[in-house]
This record gives C-alpha cells, structure tokens and sequence, in this order.
C-alpha cells in the first residue's frame, strides 16, 4: 500500500492485492495452539483481501471455541466493494464474536447505512458487538458497550486532545486510526475499563498525527501517560470543574501480551 498525503486535500491510496502471489493466507492457516496462547485477535487488513474477508465469520467462531477468553479486536478499513456487507449480512451471528470494534465514521455509515450516530451504535450493539468505538477525527471519538453486570447499554464521548504536549502541530494524519486501535488493544488486553482504554487510544491517534508517515517517532508509553493527564484536564473542564486525575492512569501495566494480527 502506498499512500500519498495532501495536507489539508487529504490522502491518496495505491493498493495492490496479491491475488496471483505464491502464497495466499486464509485464516485456516492460524492453528489453534497460537489461538490458545494468545491474549488478543487483531484484525485489521482482511477487507483489503475478499478471500479472507469470506473466510472471517467462520474464523470467529473457531476462534472462541479454542478459547473463550481471547479479546477479538476488529479494526475495520475502506470497503469500496462492501465485501463486509457481503460477509456479514449472511451471518450476522458472528458480530457476537467481536469483543471490540474500531470503526471510522465513514467506514461505519457505509455498514450501517446511516449517519446518526447513536444509530450507528445501535446497529452494531444489537447485533451482540460487545463494545464499539467510533473515530471521528478532530471530533474525538464515541463508545458505545454492553454493561453485563447492570445490564444496560452505556455511551459516552471522549474528545479529540486540543493541544499534545510540546504543542506539537499536526502533521500528518496517516496512520491515525492504527494508532488509536493500537491503544484500544493495549489497553483492552491489560485490564483497563473501556473509558480509560478510550482515553489511551485518542492520545496514542493523537501522537501518531504528530510525525509523517503513519508513524510514532522517539515516543513511547511515558509520552502517551503524561498526554492522558492533559486529556483528563479537558474532560473534567468540560464536565464542570478540575476532577481529581485518577492516579491509576499514571501506572500503566507493562506485562507482555501475546498477540495475532492479521
């Protein structure tokens, strides 16, 4: 994939599918055993490849029968060809799989055929998505989960952060979105409450707009940590006042984690 960037007019992508490639993935091919010893399923590209886009739901299910809690993380791309819907609507079973889905408001409204954003929400949720995330650029980004224990459906916002520390201009906003799902996935498989989780993702979307070329340069969690502190600030601001920041932000768990991305 090449992907040519316009500032403010935007980016370009050149895509090639390696349909005639010597090797071809299908999702057959990731035994069980890495299933077992992982703590998290990434999957982020298989729009880009129809094949393995057809074999997903099935690849769901096999995965939660081999172990039930592993975390499916489901990052979804640009789907000219609606290869989602096509998966999908024949088996819309398998949205029950999916722990958390990190989606574009774009790349949404084309699954869900609306723009209204809590009808976004509900079309994923009322399928059996356990929790979902809605990028929305500067915006900030919406989330919307399942709330076993009060058995209810909770929502709330975070905003996009207004000035990253240093002050650092945006650059580039390539890469925003893997970025933010990276924080999703770190935080989701580290036992973090969704807002938090939330929180650490706008910050690691955020940082990547910071450098060109869908990158993060020189940076690492401490950064990531001390922006989550100015976030905070804005939130409690905009809620009514300086809440006390919840020093529990400022201890982020760095065992390792064994993860499958696709």
């Amino acid at each position: 994939t090449y992907v040519l960037s316009f500032g403010d007019f935007g980016r370009t992508y050149i895509k090639t599918q390696a349909r005639n490639a010597n090797f071809e993935l299908h999702m057959s091919d990731i035994p069980d055993e890495a299933i077992r010893r992982a703590d998290a399923i990434h999957i982020g590209g298989s729009v880009l490849t129809p094949e393995l886009m057809k074999e997903l739901p099935q690849f769901l299910r096999r995965a939660k029968s081999v172990k039930r809690d592993v975390k499916i993380v489901i990052d979804t791309t640009v789907d000219r060809n609606k290869d989602w819907n096509k998966a999908f609507e024949a088996n819309e079973w398998a949205y029950a799989y999916i722990d958390v889905l990190s989606v574009s408001f774009d790349e949404a409204v084309q699954i869900a055929a609306t723009k209204d954003i809590d009808g976004i929400m509900n079309f994923f949720i009322s399928r059996g998505v356990k929790s979902v995330f809605l990028k929305m650029g500067e915006l900030g980004s919406c989330a919307s989960y399942v709330d076993e224990h009060k058995q209810e459906v909770v929502k709330f916002y975070i905003p996009a952060l207004k000035g990253l520390k240093r002050g650092a201009p945006v650059w580039d906003e390539t890469g925003a979105g893997d970025a933010y799902t990276t924080g999703l996935v770190y935080g989701i498989t580290h036992g973090w409450d969704l807002r938090k989780t939330s929180m650490f993702a706008t910050i690691m979307g955020g940082m990547a707009c910071r450098h060109i070329g869908g990158t993060i340069e020189n940076e690492n969690i401490v950064d990531a940590i001390a922006n989550m502190r100015e976030l905070w600030n804005q939130i409690s601001q905009g809620i009514g006042g300086n809440r006390p920041y919840p020093h529990v932000l400022e201890r982020p768990l760095a065992e390792p984690m064994a993860l499958i991305s696709i």
